[in-house]
């Protein structure tokens, strides 16, 4: 038995998961500044288009991008599909099946 239980992954699984925790962790290292600023237009922009190349690089199917602010939506963009096969796009109202993968992102949002 491997006493490495992640090495019995996929390693595409392993690299998808990894790209997505360090793509928060760069977004999150971007944006952040000491003090909290509303994020301008032109960095929103580049975020859309970062955003938008590593899901087409990584042959992402849809995802949901939103930032916020003292309780204040500032952004939300969808990007691709929901549901590949019906031709759906990702919404507002769209429900991701992400399992584990969420409790970092709780703590990190439960910490600022």
């Amino acid at each position: 038995m491997n006493k490495f239980p992640l090495l019995n992954f996929p390693k595409s699984l392993i690299l998808v998961g990894f790209s997505l925790v360090l793509l928060q962790f760069s977004i999150g290292v971007s944006l952040a500044k000491p003090a909290l600023q509303n994020p301008t237009s032109e960095s929103l922009s580049e975020l859309e288009e970062f955003i938008g190349e590593f899901a087409r690089e990584k042959n992402i199917p849809g995802t949901a991008v939103a930032v916020a602010s003292k309780g204040e939506l500032l952004y939300f963009h969808a990007y691709g599909m929901a549901n590949v096969e019906l031709s759906v796009p990702v919404s507002g109202n769209t429900v991701f099946e992400i399992g584990s993968i969420s409790k970092q992102f709780v703590s990190a949002a439960c910490y600022t």
